[in-house]
C-alpha cells in the first residue's frame, strides 16, 4: 500500500472537540493557516447523501454523529 504524505497530530482529537475548535475559532474558510480547517456542510437543511460530519447553520458548527 502507498500512502501520499500527511500531517498528523500528536494528540487524537474527536469530532466533537474539533466542533468546539471551530466554534471558538469562529471560522474554517482561511483561519488555519491560510488554510480551509473543514470540509463543512454550509447548508441549512441536512442532506443525508452528502456524508460530511460537520454542518454550519445559524453561524454554528454542529457534529453529525
Amino acid at each position: 500500500m502507498y500512502l501520499d504524505a500527511y500531517y498528523i497530530d500528536r494528540f487524537p482529537v474527536t469530532i466533537t472537540e474539533f466542533v468546539e475548535f471551530l466554534n471558538v475559532l469562529g471560522e474554517h474558510r482561511w483561519s488555519c493557516g491560510g488554510w480551509r480547517c473543514a470540509d463543512v456542510d454550509e447548508v441549512e437543511v441536512y442532506d443525508p447523501s452528502r456524508p460530511n460530519e460537520i454542518s454550519y447553520k445559524n453561524k454554528k458548527y454542529e457534529a453529525i454523529l
